[in-house]
């Protein structure tokens, strides 16, 4: 499988990031200088959608806390 990456915006901190294409059909996989390489449900991102960067930043920290170390964090929306 081929690794693409698409330029877009963190949902975080709205700076330009990359996503990774494919991403799962189930979530979207960012890569950003601010924050890290990350994933984010497509539920998560209808629920974060207008929610603040103070929001963001607190659900990417349950979704750390919830991975570990050896996985990569995956935003939910129950993260919010």
């Amino acid at each position: 499988m081929t690794t693409i990456l698409a330029d877009t915006t963190c949902p975080i901190c709205r700076q330009a990031s990359q996503m990774i294409l494919p991403s799962t059909p189930e979530n979207l996989v960012f890569m950003c200088e601010v924050h890290g390489d990350f994933e984010v449900t497509k539920a998560g991102m209808d629920r974060g959608k207008h929610m603040g960067v103070p929001r963001w930043e607190a659900a990417l920290r349950r979704a750390k806390a919830r991975a570990g170390e050896l996985s990569r964090a995956c935003i939910d929306a129950v993260d919010f």
